[in-house]
Formats: C-alpha cells, sequence, structure tokens
C-alpha cells in the first residue's frame, strides 16, 4: 500500500500501485511502483509506502484506524479494536446460535446405535422424510400379506455404506431419533436466546462469557 504525502498529510491513499495513483505519481504506464521509496515527486509531494500496525479484534469488536502518521519516512496507520454496542453484538451472538440449530436441526447428521453398531447417517429434512415414507411402505406391504423377513431396506450411510437391512420399526426408531437430536437442538437454543437477550446481561464482557458453542446435540460429524 501506498500513499502521497505533502506537509505531514495524506493527500492520496492508502491505496495499492493502481493506475490511478501511477498518473499522480507522473508515472502511467507502469505496472509496478517503484523500487525506491520514498519517492520524491516534486512540489513538496512524496510517494511512501504505507504500514498498519497490528492488532487483535475481538468477537464483539471492530477494526478502526487512524489517518496515519510519518514516522521515519513511513507512512504508518495505527489500527486499534473498538467495541460494538451492545445491542449489535447480540443480535451477532443469535445469529450465531441460529446457524448452529439449522446446521444441526435441518441438515445436521445423527448418530444412530443398531446391536454392536453405530451409523452415521443424513439428517436433512429430505433424508427424514424419506425414512417416513420407507416405513410407512414396508408397514404397508406387511399388511398387504408380505412376509416380514421380506420387508426389509438397508439404508445408506451419511459415508457411503449402508446398514445392514432394517424393519420398518428400526427405521421408525431411525427418524425418531433425528428427531430427538432436531429436539435438543431447538431446546438448546432457546436456553442461549434467554440468556443473550436477558436484561441481565448488560455488557459485552458477560455477553462474551457465554459460550455459545458448547451443549449442543451430538451432530454425527467426522
Amino acid at each position: 500500500m501506498y500513499i502521497i504525502e505533502k506537509d505531514g498529510a495524506a493527500v492520496m491513499g492508502p491505496s495499492a500501485w493502481v493506475p490511478r495513483l501511477a498518473v499522480a505519481c507522473g508515472l502511467a504506464g507502469n505496472l509496478s511502483a517503484p523500487k525506491t521509496i520514498p519517492l520524491d515527486l516534486g512540489g513538496g509531494k512524496t510517494l511512501r509506502s504505507v504500514r498498519f500496525t497490528a492488532t487483535t479484534v475481538g468477537k464483539y469488536q471492530m477494526l478502526v484506524e487512524d489517518a496515519g502518521a510519518l514516522v521515519d519516512g513511513e507512512w504508518v496507520i495505527t489500527r486499534s479494536a473498538m467495541d460494538i454496542p451492545l445491542e449489535q453484538a447480540k443480535q451477532l451472538a443469535l445469529a450465531e446460535i441460529k446457524q448452529k440449530r439449522d446446521a444441526i436441526a435441518d441438515d445436521g447428521n445423527f448418530l444412530w446405535p443398531l446391536d454392536d453398531v453405530t451409523y452415521r447417517l443424513q439428517g436433512k429434512a429430505s433424508s427424514l422424510t424419506q425414512m417416513e415414507r420407507s416405513r410407512d411402505l414396508l408397514r404397508e406391504m406387511i399388511a398387504r400379506g408380505a412376509p416380514a423377513e421380506q420387508a426389509l431396506q438397508p439404508w445408506r450411510t451419511a459415508d457411503n455404506g449402508w446398514t445392514a437391512p432394517l424393519t420398518p420399526d428400526q427405521i421408525n426408531d431411525m427418524a425418531f431419533t433425528k428427531g430427538q437430536q432436531s429436539l435438543a437442538a431447538w431446546q438448546h437454543f432457546a436456553e442461549l436466546e434467554a440468556r443473550i437477550v436477558a436484561e441481565t446481561t448488560d455488557s459485552l464482557a458477560k455477553l462474551a462469557v457465554l459460550n455459545l458453542a458448547a451443549g449442543w446435540p451430538e451432530a454425527g460429524e467426522d
């Protein structure tokens, strides 16, 4: 990054080396910045490189920069972290837990134990609908006289494997397990939401200590 400085003030920039800056420096057509910086441009103007000071920005803070100052021939812009308003921070926190809730309840994989095996299954809404349809179809087959040992269906796992052939009741239990996971995600969301919006959470410090990542139901992730 570069600026054009005159009398201790930036008159152009900070900017990357772009055609507009090259023209301002009288170097139209140069695709890269001069190798010698600072560069006297005449008329009291100088092309200088820009250095940004490093800083750490917290979860509920924003990055701010000052106008910069000339330090040992270099234009130094000081960066600092500034707290955002509490209500804005609360909205960020609410958005975070909503995203987590939906990722688990609506789209999250889930773990389902059967005998001595625990399967990781897809938990999208479309997957749950297919479970319910398959369960009902197998039950209808039995009701129409099909032997129970023929009314079985293996299920595709999240890692592209297969379960053992499943009975209608086992598929029903599989769907029930996903439903329990979704319910738990919504319940935990409600608990966190109440803590976030509570009047007692009246400072960024109190909001920051809330662990928004812990306590969610198992999502069956890799």
